[in-house]
């Protein structure tokens, strides 16, 4: 309940083909790289509840419920919330710019280096030289 919108940060296949693409034709290194308990780094916007797992209540404790702080896989809310952090870090702590096209690509460019990265929920694909 008490939610009415779904995300899914996942880049378009033509801008994973322009990026591969991009990375063989300047010869570049091509990573891959998968984010482990991803959505359990995302902080949810809303108060969000859910039945406790079996086991976990004690005697006495029948009908209390779980808030959840933090997403959990198959929670609808939990894609945009590691979406929201995953993107912070890019742009704010790592120096990356969004790319115009798809909002999944980023891109940082300095004198040493150019590196692109691919996001589909928590798989990256990154490039560089």
């Amino acid at each position: 309940m008490n939610y009415n919108k779904t995300f899914s940060a996942m880049a378009k296949m033509p801008a994973v083909h322009v990026v591969l693409a991009n990375a063989v034709e300047q010869n570049w290194e091509i990573e891959h790289i998968d984010v482990k308990s991803a959505y359990l780094n995302a902080l949810l916007n809303k108060m969000i509840y859910m039945k406790p797992p079996c086991g976990v209540l004690k005697l006495g404790q029948h009908g209390k419920s779980c808030r959840l702080l933090k997403g959990l896989y198959r929670l609808k809310q939990a894609d945009w919330g590691w979406y929201l952090e995953m993107s912070c870090v890019f742009l704010k702590d790592l120096g990356f710019k969004r790319s115009a096209v798809d909002h999944t690509v980023f891109h940082r460019c300095t004198n040493k280096e150019h590196t692109i990265v691919a996001v589909a929920t928590d798989n990256m694909a990154l490039t560089s030289k």
